[in-house]
């Protein structure tokens, strides 16, 4: 894990992340794919072999203990 990169995590796994967050990611050399969080494991688990996501959690205080720079996440999948 190198600091020099800008560490995101992403809370969810459905067809905004999939469509937008995810495959994205990986394109940049600046960016790291720290975590995605996700309510079903094996839906998150799945998403993580597609775009390389370092860990996979199922809550927010797991993702936030990833010690992220920038969370993406639609609004209305927001568990806060």
């Amino acid at each position: 894990m190198s600091r020099n990169k800008l560490r995101v995590g992403v809370i969810g796994v459905g067809y905004v992340a999939s469509n937008n967050f995810l495959p994205v990611f990986p394109r940049f050399d600046d960016v790291e794919l720290s975590g995605i969080m996700a309510n079903h494991l094996e839906s998150a688990k799945k998403a993580q072999r597609l775009c390389g996501a370092q860990q996979v959690v199922q809550s927010l205080e797991e993702l936030v203990k990833l010690d992220l720079d920038c969370l993406c996440a639609y609004p209305k999948g927001m568990p806060c």
